[in-house]
């Protein structure tokens, strides 16, 4: 049996926790700028990129510390972030990827769909391809 040892360069998703979250090979964040989420180097973000962590019902919800809306995905791959509560389309699975940070799934119809980058590079999609693994720094607790 072949054991998964976490990277320790990306913090452990866990609720109660603020977070960063940075795709692994840019180290862009998750950022919303005017109600749209885009990948942005968080040194310059004009936008918010802390994310609260909360569970529900084993489901992660990551929502932005200044909007107080969660990630989530409107049904059509788009990752949006416009939900003021956490309900299924805002439910998030981190899961450890065996090269280092996390895979993000989101339920939709009993499927995964895995967070990814659009082709402009800089928007979230919700894909049933390959996705994109994901780096968590804390804020605060």
């Amino acid at each position: 049996m072949a054991i998964l040892q976490l990277d320790q360069s990306s913090a452990v998703p866990y609720p109660g926790k603020v977070f960063v979250i940075r795709d692994r090979i840019h180290s862009r964040a998750i950022t919303l700028i005017d109600g749209t989420l885009k990948l942005m180097d968080d040194s310059n973000a004009t936008g918010n990129c802390n994310w609260a962590c909360i569970e529900t019902d084993i489901y992660f919800g990551f929502c932005n510390k200044a909007s107080k809306c969660y990630i989530g995905h409107n049904g059509r791959g788009k990752v949006i972030c416009a939900a003021a509560k956490h309900d299924s389309h805002e439910s998030i699975i981190a899961r450890p990827h065996p090269d280092g940070g996390y895979e993000l799934l989101m339920s939709h119809w009993g499927n995964k769909l895995l967070v990814g980058i659009a082709e402009d590079g800089e928007s979230l999609i919700a894909t049933d391809q390959e996705g994109v693994t994901w780096d968590f720094t804390v804020v605060s607790t």
